[in-house]
């Protein structure tokens, strides 16, 4: 099987998608809503999917502050108790390793990753690899993501380490704000380049916060792109299960399947 083949799904009944959650302790409401979210869904036996940016920020394995103390339990929790839950890196938390998997047995997944559910062929992604318009973003992002930035980085003290990631946190505030949305949003040419690739019918991800189900074709193909939203107003996840695929907030979640 090549990279590019989509993993088949084990026939689950119940799959759960989230990104940018922007998890912190300056917002514990918040911490507490996705904790609630993710043990419904060890409860209802479900697999969960986060794609990028669930903390507000990673500045290594030594920095977890105490609500993404009782994140990482929480995950480790669901895992111990049966639940599936995978993890694609965003821009705010690419600095997860090995180290996050071994404490919580979530499952790192690279950038890309094709999975066939419900006989559809999916690909999930965070999302920032899309915006291909933004090239000088294209360009940090490949230096941070680089092996050697990445072991210069965690070399430093972690007091520097998270003095750094604030920084950074600012100037990018200034440099989207000097931005159009079109720069910032997905390009269309390289969605259907990569679900082309990867054989996919439907794209998920997140990052542009722009909630919304998109539909388009290439060809006589019919496609979709599901967009994920934040967690800093709607609380967005998508519920796949056998009879829909919805965009819903965690609050409707809980209501419709507690």
């Amino acid at each position: 099987m090549s990279k590019t083949d989509p993993i088949e799904s084990q026939g689950e009944n119940l799959y759960a998608f989230i990104s940018d959650a922007h998890l912190s302790g300056s917002n514990n409401e918040k911490v507490e809503l996705f904790i609630k979210t993710v043990r419904l869904l060890a409860e209802k036996q479900g697999v969960l999917y986060l794609l990028g940016d669930v903390f507000d920020f990673w500045a290594g394995n030594d920095a977890s502050e105490d609500s993404q103390q009782y994140v990482l339990l929480a995950l480790k929790e669901a895992v111990d108790a049966g639940t599936k839950i995978f993890l694609i890196t965003g821009n705010r938390d690419f600095l997860i390793g090995d180290d996050f998997s071994r404490k919580t047995g979530v499952k790192v997944l690279p950038e890309l990753y094709p999975v066939i559910i419900n006989d559809i062929k999916f690909l999930l992604t965070h999302g920032d690899l899309l915006c291909t318009k933004d090239f000088s973003y294209q360009i940090f992002r490949k230096i941070v993501r680089s092996f050697l930035f990445k072991w210069i980085f965690l070399s430093l003290p972690l007091k520097l380490r998270a003095k750094l990631v604030h920084q950074t946190k600012k100037q990018t505030r200034k440099s989207v704000n000097k931005k159009s949305m079109d720069v910032m949003d997905v390009d269309q040419k390289a969605v259907i380049d990569f679900m082309s690739k990867y054989g996919a019918t439907c794209l998920i991800h997140g990052h542009t916060h722009h909630a919304g189900i998109h539909e388009f074709s290439e060809g006589d193909t019919k496609l979709s792109r599901i967009v994920l939203g934040d967690w800093d107003g709607c609380s967005s996840i998508l519920i796949i299960s056998q009879n829909e695929k919805q965009l819903m907030s965690a609050h409707t979640f809980i209501n419709n399947y507690s």
